[in-house]
């Protein structure tokens, strides 16, 4: 009887693979080590209640654990595995297998899933265009510098991530460090997180040592028929320039109040409670009532001061002038649902250093210095520093912009039926260059990313808000070409490769 022939038409010698590291690396008590202690440990994370922590899924020793498995599989594939017809089905399975693991990590690795907020002031207003696509379990501090209103944002991520989880917020009000330096500003600024708080309340205190100048006067009123006012006036801050009181408003101007203040007063038919004069130099306090009439009193640091405004009695003082005031934000950590995340951010202005907390946010807000939630810090010259604790976001192939909003609920139930969104992407001079429809069940595609519906906040008539749910595919083909080789590979090897191996036998002399 003749004997089968052996053949010897490796890749590599088998004393080669049979021994020393390679022989170790490409072995299959290797792969099924590295199997069972992946399956140990995505299993003991995937049963904890609640929402489950992302770190496990993101440390080096998972990383390294499916690189070697990937390398074990590779290995043992060239190795092991002859590229014959009765092995193609085991070919196409490992190579499909590898292909999908790389897949994946390159998809985690590149993480693009979020949401795109889209936005209106009001309901008889058009939705804002929008380019951001805002990243899910992302955080980072953001700083611009603006002239005249003008001025790049720029973001660092906060390393390392905090866990934003709505379970913590109930929980835990600790303080942990973090770090990140806002890259390219401006000569002379310098922003840097140093701190992040999972549940915080914050508020304000006005101080007297801002890197510029900046004048303040703390005013306090009190009225019999109402409730004391007391509030810090800073004409730097757009929204600390007034204080409205019941019937009249007051105002203070440290150069002095010009005749064209004092006309357009006059002509308003209100009544006006001017404060001039800084720290060095107290000024007057100047009422211009409804009938034109003017009154005039000498102003002084903590004394009362007593006048007749809107026909009612009230008393005014002034506790503190400010020379260089600005606003610094305090934090006060709360076991309370309604608390907000908030970082700690220390600005550099010169040789001026202070640390600030800003509160997050889920997006990005326009900078306005009108606007008092926002953190903003006066640099003279027509200067701001904005900063704000936001998602990560990625810019958007083209901004889009939604032209109509419609939804829909089956008849005389009131459940929803559909949710449209009709919309126009733009180009870099704002022409439109294409419409799509984006319905509830109906993606649509912008680039790389698909756009889905989200949330619609406010009347789903006239919603203020929309929210449309984002996510990229890079990646993804490789997963899916990974899936369809083992599509492929594993019936090849269960009903091919037995009529292959059969024909050889028959065929073998």
């Amino acid at each position: 009887m003749n004997k089968p022939k052996v053949t010897q038409d490796r890749s590599l010698d088998a004393s080669l693979r049979s021994r020393g590291l390679v022989g170790v690396i490409s072995g299959l008590p290797l792969g099924l080590t590295l199997l069972v202690i992946l399956f140990v440990y995505l299993a003991a994370f995937s049963v904890l209640p609640g929402n489950a922590p992302t770190w496990p899924y993101t440390i080096w020793p998972l990383k390294a654990i499916l690189g070697l498995l990937i390398l074990n599989m590779t290995l043992s594939t060239l190795l092991r595995l002859p590229l014959r017809a009765a092995r193609l089905g085991a070919w196409l399975a490992h190579a499909g297998t590898l292909l999908l693991a790389c897949g994946s990590v390159w998809f985690m690795a590149h993480p693009a899933h979020g949401l795109v907020a889209n936005q209106r002031p009001s309901a008889e207003m058009a939705f804002e265009p929008t380019d951001k696509l805002y990243l899910d379990y992302t955080t980072a501090l953001y700083a611009q510098v603006t002239q005249d209103g003008q001025g790049e944002l720029r973001g660092v991520p906060l390393a390392p991530q905090p866990e934003l989880q709505q379970s913590t917020f109930d929980k835990n009000g600790g303080v942990t460090s973090v770090s990140g330096v806002v890259p390219k500003l401006p000569t002379g600024v310098s922003v840097e997180a140093r701190q992040f708080v999972q549940a915080a309340m914050t508020d304000y205190q006005w101080q007297d040592d801002g890197p510029v100048e900046s004048p303040g006067v703390g005013v306090t009123i009190i009225d019999a028929q109402a409730q004391p006012l007391q509030e810090v006036l800073a004409p730097a801050y757009i929204f600390a320039r007034v204080m409205q009181g019941n019937g009249y408003t007051v105002r203070y101007e440290p150069a002095g109040v010009s005749p064209e203040m004092l006309a357009a007063a006059t002509s308003a038919g209100a009544e006006v409670i001017f404060l001039t004069g800084k720290a060095e130099a107290p000024g007057q306090v100047i009422v211009i009532h409804a009938d034109g009439k003017k009154d005039e009193v000498p102003l002084a640091v903590s004394k009362d001061i007593e006048l007749t405004v809107a026909g009612r009695k009230l008393v005014l003082s002034v506790g503190q002038f400010y020379s260089r005031a600005w606003r610094k934000t305090a934090i006060h950590p709360v076991p309370l649902e309604k608390a907000r995340p908030a970082a700690e951010v220390e600005i550099g202005i010169g040789e001026w250093h202070q640390r600030q907390w800003v509160s997050y946010d889920t997006i990005l807000h326009k900078t306005d210095p009108a606007d008092p939630d926002l953190a903003a810090l006066p640099l003279g010259g027509g200067r701001w520093l904005f900063l704000q604790v936001s998602q990560e976001y990625r810019k958007l192939p083209h901004p889009i912009q939604i032209t109509r909003a419609q939804y829909e609920t089956y008849p005389g139930s009131g459940i929803p039926k559909d949710y449209i969104c009709d919309i126009n992407v733009l180009g870099d001079s704002g022409g439109v260059l294409s419409s799509m429809q984006c319905r509830l069940n109906k993606p649509v595609r912008l680039g790389e990313y698909r756009l889905y519906q989200g949330t619609w906040l406010g009347d789903p008539n006239r919603p203020l808000t929309i929210v449309l749910l984002g996510g990229g595919e890079s990646g993804i083909w490789a997963v899916w070409t990974g899936m369809g080789l083992i599509c492929i590979g594993i019936p090849y090897g269960f009903y091919v490769k037995p009529i292959l191996l059969r024909r050889g036998r028959r065929s073998t002399p």
